[in-house]
C-alpha cells in the first residue's frame, strides 16, 4: 500500500482542490516514513520560529539592538523596549540557562513590572 498511486477520490471534479485526497496522501507519506514535503509558504509565525533557532541572527540582532540602544535621539520608551528586547535575547542565548524563548521574556516582563502581555 505505501508505493500505491492510486487515487482514492470519490468526488466528482467539480474544480474545488481535493484537500480529503491531499490529506489521505500525507497521512499515507507518515504511515510509509517518507520524508514530508510542504510546498505551502511559510507564514509569519513559521518565519519567528526560523530565526529562533537561528543563533547568529539573533546574535547579530543583539549587535544592531545594542548600537541603537544607545541612541540618545530615541524616545525613552523606545529605548526601554529596545533594552527589554535585549534582556530576552541575552537570557535566550546564554547556554548557561534553560530559559525558552517565552521564559526569557516572562522573566524580563517581570524584572520590569509588567505582565505577560
Amino acid at each position: 500500500m505505501c508505493n500505491s498511486n492510486e487515487d482514492h477520490s470519490e468526488r466528482e471534479d467539480d474544480g474545488a482542490p481535493d484537500f480529503s485526497q491531499e490529506i489521505r496522501n500525507l497521512l499515507e507519506n507518515l504511515h510509509c516514513g517518507s520524508p514530508q514535503t510542504d510546498k505551502s509558504l511559510a507564514t509569519p509565525a513559521d518565519q519567528t520560529l526560523d530565526l529562533l533557532r537561528d543563533n547568529a541572527a539573533l546574535s547579530k540582532a543583539k549587535e544592531t539592538l545594542s548600537q541603537r540602544s544607545q541612541d540618545k535621539s530615541l524616545d525613552v520608551i523606545l529605548q526601554a523596549r529596545i533594552c527589554a528586547m535585549l534582556g530576552v535575547i541575552n537570557l535566550f542565548l546564554d547556554p548557561d540557562l534553560p530559559y525558552t524563548w517565552r521564559k526569557a521574556s516572562m522573566v524580563i516582563a517581570k524584572a520590569q513590572s509588567a505582565g505577560p502581555n
